[in-house]
């Protein structure tokens, strides 16, 4: 793959991109076992709901100290704190032997969660301002295989091991000394601000588009992540062999788009991308909304790919508005989006639950819609130009 080979060829590139996957993988290893703490605690789905939120509340509590964090250590620095504090609190709630302090280190896990989430894509950021490069979308590409390979893989290590706790301490400590190995290249890693930078005011308004776009597609990924298997079976008609195809379809070309985003960003620029990428998204929401087998799991299939360059790009471009701190842009858009796919699956159970199933996903298409007039309105804005000139060499 054209993004691939970036990647392999540069040891920081690799390095920072590769702290995606290990997010990935870590948050994997506890998510296959929330069937287990619940069983273990004994706690209704009320009670997980709120472990849960616990969560989400520490991961949006960093936002408002991240970007403060990054610009007195750097992007390097935090990213790799972050790293090392996620992978050392994630098997905590494995062990946690009461309602109580599961919601206590669920915080604190959260907040290490959401401060590395913001720093590495910093990280990014800064590599992308200081080379000349884009390695954005092909850096969430190593994110969804990390995924991949932590839900594919974990599952049949806890069904051989039978260990949670052991699973996802193995799990760390493996990531931790790989990131020991890895860590030379990227932690030194530091964006200085521009004078000009520095100096300019605070502008909200490009920031608040971006951030209504996070925010709608966000909701759209967390509810297909939630939601489409139990579409499939209920209005598509799929059978039990086939329910599963509509998230995996969803789940590849998400990969597949965001290790090819960063070469099509390089010739079409943010908002042409992420206008296209919407649209896209909203062509496959009406292929799901047919409620037919085949064409439902094709419309899962072609939202992964519009939806795989959108929140990368919005990274990217949140991180070169004049007068915005990179870092500060960065956590605005983590900060929208983390309201997004936390809030999506449950809001989008309460119209099923008054409405149906695919009243839900008729609610998706709207807000995939809204994104995009909300990205075609901010590109004539600021004046983008609204047809790519692609090069081949």
């Amino acid at each position: 793959m054209l993004s691939l080979s970036t990647f392999i060829g540069n040891k920081t590139y690799f390095s920072a991109a590769f702290v995606f996957c290990v997010h990935s993988l870590l948050f994997s290893s506890w998510i296959i076992y929330i069937p287990y703490v619940a069983e273990k605690l004994d706690l209704s789905e009320g009670m997980l709901g709120a472990a849960l939120f616990c969560l989400a509340l520490g991961a949006l509590s960093i936002l408002s100290w991240a970007h403060r964090l990054i610009r007195r250590f750097g992007e390097g620095q935090v990213t790799l704190f972050g790293t090392l504090a996620m992978a050392i609190l994630i098997p905590f709630p494995l062990a946690a032997p009461s309602f109580l302090s599961l919601c206590i280190v669920l915080f604190f896990t959260g907040i290490a969660a959401g401060l590395m989430d913001i720093a590495m894509n910093a990280l990014i950021a800064a590599i992308e301002k200081k080379d000349k490069v884009f390695i954005m979308s092909g850096s969430h590409g190593f994110f969804s295989l990390g995924g991949m390979v932590g839900a594919g893989v974990g599952s049949f290590v806890a069904a051989a091991w039978q260990n949670p706790l052991l699973h996802s301490i193995t799990v760390s400590i493996s990531l931790i000394l790989l990131q020991l190995v890895l860590k030379g290249h990227y932690q030194n890693v530091r964006l200085v601000a521009e004078p000009t930078q520095t100096k300019a005011p605070f502008s909200w308004k490009p920031l608040m588009g971006f951030a209504a776009i996070g925010l709608f597609i966000m909701v759209g990924e967390g509810a297909i992540a939630d939601w489409s298997a139990l579409y499939l079976k209920e209005e598509a008609g799929a059978s039990a062999s086939f329910i599963g195809l509509g998230y995996a379809g969803f789940s590849l070309t998400m990969a597949l788009g965001r290790f090819f985003g960063d070469w099509i960003s390089k010739q079409a620029g943010s908002y042409l991308v992420i206008g296209t990428g919407c649209f896209v998204g909203i062509l496959g929401m009406a292929l799901i909304l047919t409620a037919r087998e085949i064409s439902s799991i094709l419309g899962f299939t072609l939202v992964g790919a519009g939806f795989s360059v959108i929140v990368p790009e919005l990274y990217r471009a949140s991180s070169s508005i004049p007068g915005v701190e990179p870092s500060k842009g960065v956590s605005f858009i983590a900060g929208s989006g983390y309201v997004g796919f936390l809030s999506g699956p449950v809001i989008l159970g309460l119209i099923a639950e008054v409405s149906s199933l695919r009243g839900s996903f008729v609610t998706l298409l709207f807000l995939t819609f809204t994104a995009f007039i909300v990205a075609v309105l901010s590109a004539r804005q600021q004046g983008s130009v609204l047809v790519p000139r692609f090069r081949l060499w």
